[in-house]
């Protein structure tokens, strides 16, 4: 890996050890760990490889974050402002001195389904109906388990922004008196778990970031005190920091279906 390939980064001047050595993370809080480190990276990235200091503007419930960025540009407000707590993930769980964790907060959902009586009223015209007409709802295709709902699709998102958001949505709206069936099989154990693919990437990471702080030297980022034992032989040679860049890419691009899993598995352990 060459110095040039290594973009100006918040982890080239500063790296502290709960930044890279998550040997430290307890227990079962791998897969959130995992997110919450991911979305530092994302945010620094975005922010020109600084760790912000001013709120973020986040498109409100339902907003795509390409229309919120033209009435921003229009002079419009739109939006919302979120105080986004930067430190790393383990500075944060020494803070409360290792107190259990609450739930595990999820994303707000952007999907927006729409009652029958507001799409009449906003496409009635279109569609050659009558908008003062008084549906009959909930309306169920005749089997008294399949419901018919209006939604939009906002087609400018991620297939995976899209599948998180309905994800929400069903959690929100699934009638009670028709609860999910039973999961299909168990979930995968051994190398295939979430905890070991959670650790796999934050090893990754945490290669990835020493590789920035020590402007590409691989030989030097091995060298870093305590790097070897928790890398041991994954990122010995020069090669095998390349892959740890590409594996903290594809993360980056699944980074809602890893929050959702982080939300279930964290659901499962906490009351």
């Amino acid at each position: 890996m060459r110095p040039k390939d290594i973009p100006p980064n918040v982890w080239r001047t500063s790296l502290n050890e709960d930044d890279w050595n998550f040997l430290q993370v307890q227990n079962d809080e791998w897969p959130q760990c995992l997110v919450w480190e991911l979305r530092r990276e994302q945010f620094q990235a975005v922010a020109g490889g600084k760790i912000p200091m001013e709120n973020i503007r986040v498109p409100e419930r339902g907003e795509d974050l390409r229309i919120m960025r033209v009435k921003i540009a229009m002079g419009k407000q739109a939006g919302r402002l979120i105080n986004q707590d930067w430190i790393s993930y383990l500075a944060r769980r020494k803070k409360e001195n290792w107190k259990r964790l609450p739930k595990f907060e999820d994303d707000q959902a952007s999907w927006i389904g729409l009652d029958w009586q507001g799409f009449v009223r906003h496409h009635g015209e279109k569609l050659n109906l009558d908008s003062g007409y008084a549906l009959d709802v909930p309306i169920w295709d005749g089997d008294g388990k399949t419901e018919i709902v209006p939604m939009k699709i906002p087609w400018g998102w991620r297939d995976d922004e899209i599948q998180f958001a309905f994800a929400q949505w069903l959690k929100q709206n699934r009638p009670a008196e028709l609860p999910e069936p039973p999961p299909p099989s168990a979930k995968p154990t051994g190398a295939g778990s979430l905890i070991r693919q959670s650790k796999k990437n934050l090893k990754a990471l945490a290669a990835w970031r020493l590789i920035q702080h020590h402007n590409g030297s691989h030989i030097q980022a091995y060298a870093h005190k305590g790097a070897d034992k928790y890398l041991g032989n994954a990122y010995y040679h020069a090669g095998e920091w390349t892959d740890a860049k590409k594996t903290v890419q594809a993360a980056l691009g699944q980074i809602h279906i890893l929050h959702r899993e982080a939300v279930n598995f964290a659901s499962t352990k906490v009351e």
